[in-house]
């Protein structure tokens, strides 16, 4: 399967369900191989969203040279309509993660972190996950 670069309405989606789930919180991770600490804030949200696009151009760029990032420096965040729904946000992680996955810097970036953490948080808000055993007897 090739990679491609996502629609910046799948950007707006991400950072729309981190701001519903995960505001305040602080992710760490790398940006182009420097340590970085980012909040999740409104006053963030186009750098966050700017973030995830341009690690997803990054793996496109790796894969086959021929995608330029202007469409990163004029990404502005536009809220998403209507609430995500946690199986749905993790589906559009999980589709971000495959397409951005393919350049070296990919797994020790602040995108991937924050992927994994909005992951975690989307989980932990399904309906019965509180509820379920924790280990089996």
């Amino acid at each position: 399967m090739s990679a491609w670069i996502v629609k910046k309405k799948h950007i707006d989606f991400l950072v729309t369900a981190a701001l519903e789930s995960m505001i305040n919180r602080t992710i760490r991770g790398e940006i182009d191989g420097h340590p970085v600490e980012m909040e999740i804030s409104y006053n963030n949200a186009d750098k966050i969203g700017a973030t995830l696009w341009a690690e997803n151009i990054k793996s496109v760029n790796y894969r086959y040279s021929n995608h330029k990032p202007s469409e990163v420096s004029a990404y502005r965040f536009t809220k998403h309509n209507g609430g995500p729904i946690a199986i749905v946000v993790i589906k559009q992680i999980d589709c971000l993660d495959y397409q951005s996955c393919e350049h070296d810097g990919w797994k020790n970036s602040w995108a991937r972190r924050f992927c994994d953490e909005l992951k975690d948080a989307m989980i932990y808000s399904l309906p019965g996950y509180n509820n379920a055993p924790w280990g089996i007897d």
